[in-house]
């Protein structure tokens, strides 16, 4: 009698652990989890080393693409355009510090959006003969919101991914850092 019991306990505490084992595990790590900047945008360290094989709509094959350029854009309300600036690897940094420790939003943040400014991290193929040259984004941040911002994701899905941060006074921030 005594050992059905036991194994009765055993069995249930091992069904218990289990459960709280997958619970933590959808709570911190599942579709419902939250991203942190510094493992959704590239880091600084890393721009240089960047190097990998994608596709080249101009030639239809795989190709080499590598670090090209940091460019910043920003809404001109007077003109009604986009302006842009290329910016240095050292702003890229003191951006990066300003924002690397941001948590995700689990939702789209209930917010009008207007994209104000953006900064795309730009790759181009490695080699620059003319037949296969391209320059394509990498990826994009957008800021939506005074206080929010969007970093975009890649995904194996088809279209385009975001994932949502709020960080306050981030645009007024940015202009001062990335457009003095």
């Amino acid at each position: 009698m005594n050992d059905i019991r036991n194994l009765v306990l055993t069995l249930f505490f091992a069904v218990v652990a289990a459960f709280a084992v997958a619970a933590f595990f959808v709570l911190n790590y599942g579709p419902s989890g939250k991203y942190t900047v510094d493992n959704t945008l590239l880091k600084p360290e890393l721009l240089g080393e960047l190097n990998y094989n994608d596709y080249n709509s101009k030639t239809g094959a795989q190709d080499r693409y590598i670090f090209d350029v940091l460019e910043y854009s920003w809404l001109d309300k007077d003109k009604n355009d986009w302006l842009k600036k290329n910016i240095d690897l050292n702003a890229y940094s003191q951006f990066y510090k300003l924002i690397e420790n941001d948590e995700s939003l689990p939702d789209t943040p209930p917010v009008q959006m207007k994209n104000s400014a953006r900064l795309t991290i730009f790759v181009k193929t490695e080699s620059d003969a003319e037949w296969q040259k391209q320059v394509k984004s990498f990826q994009t941040v957008e800021w939506v919101h005074e206080d929010y911002y969007r970093i975009e994701l890649h995904e194996d899905n088809p279209g385009t991914h975001w994932v949502y941060f709020y960080h306050p006074q981030i645009v007024k921030k940015i202009g001062q850092l990335l457009n003095p």
